[in-house]
């Protein structure tokens, strides 16, 4: 995929989500007590965060961690807010985003309990023939 393509399409098209989401659901990012987004790359997640009026203390980021994990990136910031971050509040209200692969984009939102996530297992096995020559 093209790089610039990618960007120029998740500049235009998540705050448009978000933008659609919020006028019918008539909710705003104030409701919710974290946004957390696909964790593709910190210059798109820091634009877009721009782009929505989003402070930083209420988007996590786990790139400085796991880097670009893929698909799992939303779950996987989400055990690392709890994890690192530890919110003070148990019963969270989240919304989150997933956009890239294919062009494609999404929002969830809902409630989760911190007690409910799993803390990360670190490790250092690995597939070995995924490492073969």
């Amino acid at each position: 995929m093209n790089g610039d393509d990618v960007f120029i399409f998740s500049m235009k098209k998540v705050p448009a989500l978000f933008k659609e989401f919020f006028t019918e659901n008539g909710c705003t990012l104030d409701d919710y007590d974290y946004c957390i987004l696909h964790q593709a790359n910190l210059m798109i997640l820091n634009t877009v965060a721009k782009k929505l009026k989003l402070p930083p203390e209420k988007m996590p980021v786990s790139l400085d961690i796991y880097g670009n994990t893929d698909g799992p990136s939303i779950p996987v910031s989400i055990v690392d807010l709890i994890d690192r971050r530890n919110p003070p509040k148990e019963h969270m209200h989240l919304i989150t985003s997933g956009f890239g692969i294919g062009l494609s984009w999404c929002i969830a939102d809902f409630e989760l309990d911190k007690a409910d996530v799993l803390p990360p297992i670190f490790t250092d096995e690995y597939y070995k023939e995924g490492f073969e020559v």
